[in-house]
């Protein structure tokens, strides 16, 4: 296997330049140690990048013993051909989410890539945001205590789908769940890395060809439980994510898919604020000792009044938690989205690369579970009573 260094080009090609594609081009073209030599699409762009080569067939952009590794950015029902045929041809390959549509044929590709000893990876990207891994530190830490609840709530345009898009049609995209909702999915799946235990769905339908709605609810074996919806229906304006955590002792709230800010309420002691002060990029803006802060859960005439019990011990979800604070912080990006997005995918692909340098990459397990969720979520959905406008 041909060894990809750092300091040295990594040749790059892209298989499907849309919108997407483009962007990726916009991301790499001028990242250190990379070099896209060549780009395939049925329809050929009307510009085409200085010294980049165009093949309308994506088979001859594989025949090209200078491309390193193939990014597929085509849409889901494509991914297994060309990812297994990228293999075959002796390259690595980043393939864009979700791998295919089937548990299977992801199994399939991965098969492929141990036979021919090539590395895979997904673009999940939302993986490396500064926030998530700061998320996934504090989990593992047990900063915030026991994690009971995550929820997404996703509120997409729909202005450039038509209702012949192929993101309506199950047969190519997967569905919403599959296509879309999966980078959230294996968030959860990245942070606590816990199985599930039971899912539900239920989905809506404005005609018979375009489900705008979902909600799928994911219980997980350590009784964290998800939810969540996604409503590809709304104008570009109103587009809107947010993501929150809810933990023992507080919660955190991600704005945006692509997270710029975030907020965190939290009941903290001296040493597990140190190790949220540790964070860049974070700004307390409120700290009260919560001896001093009237519990406020109960009227007043209720009866039975909240008392703070002694030596500052709190007890959440049955376990007995020892705090003197209530902090309040906030997470902000300087930069834009546009320009935290391309850092996201400069990061995916440092990773792959030095992934392959030194042999470990052995997330094809992880993949997985991320796909089986995120699949099983969508049969839900297919296979519940949805309902359909007339």
């Amino acid at each position: 296997m041909k060894s990809l260094k750092l300091g040295k080009s990594n040749n790059i090609g892209i298989i499907g330049y849309g919108g997407y594609g483009q962007f990726i081009y916009s991301a790499l073209a001028n990242h250190e140690s990379t070099k896209i030599i060549a780009i395939s699409d049925l329809n050929k762009p009307i510009a085409i990048p200085n010294s980049t080569k165009y093949y309308t067939e994506y088979k001859e952009l594989l025949l090209n013993n200078a491309i390193d590794i193939v990014w597929i950015a085509t849409p889901p029902y494509t991914h297994v051909k060309l990812a297994i045929s990228a293999l075959k041809m002796g390259k690595n390959v980043i393939v864009e989410k979700p791998m295919a549509l089937s548990l299977e044929d992801c199994q399939r590709i991965i098969e492929v890539a141990d036979q021919e000893k090539k590395h895979i990876a997904v673009d999940f990207m939302l993986r490396s945001h500064p926030f998530i891994q700061a998320i996934k530190r504090w989990y593992s830490e047990n900063v915030f205590g026991n994690l009971r609840r995550v929820f997404v709530e996703n509120y997409a345009q729909d202005e450039l789908l038509s209702k012949s898009h192929w993101f309506w049609d199950k047969s190519k995209s997967g569905g919403i769940l599959i296509e879309h909702g999966i980078h959230f999915v294996d968030l959860v799946n990245y942070i606590c890395n816990s199985k599930p235990i039971n899912i539900s769905g239920y989905g809506f339908s404005r005609n018979e060809k375009q489900e705008d709605q979902v909600i799928c609810n994911i219980h997980y074996e350590n009784n964290i439980i998800t939810t969540h919806y996604h409503d590809f229906s709304r104008p570009g304006f109103f587009e809107d994510t947010t993501i929150t955590f809810v933990f023992d002792l507080g919660k955190i709230i991600l704005y945006g898919w692509i997270p710029l800010k975030a907020e965190i309420i939290v009941l903290t002691n001296k040493s597990t604020k140190r190790k949220i002060q540790q964070t860049p990029n974070i700004h307390f803006y409120d700290d009260q000792l919560i001896s001093s802060i009237k519990n406020v859960s109960r009227p007043n005439g209720w009866g039975n009044v909240y008392k703070m019990p002694k030596q500052n011990q709190i007890k959440s979800g049955g376990t007995n938690y020892s705090v003197d604070r209530l902090s309040r912080a906030k997470l902000k990006l300087t930069s834009g989205k546009d320009k935290i997005y391309m850092q996201l995918i400069r990061q995916i692909f440092d990773d792959f690369t030095k992934s392959i340098n030194s042999g470990s990459f052995q997330n094809s397990e992880n993949i997985l579970e991320s796909h089986q969720i995120a699949i099983e979520s969508q049969n839900q959905i297919n296979h519940s009573n949805s309902v359909t406008t007339k």
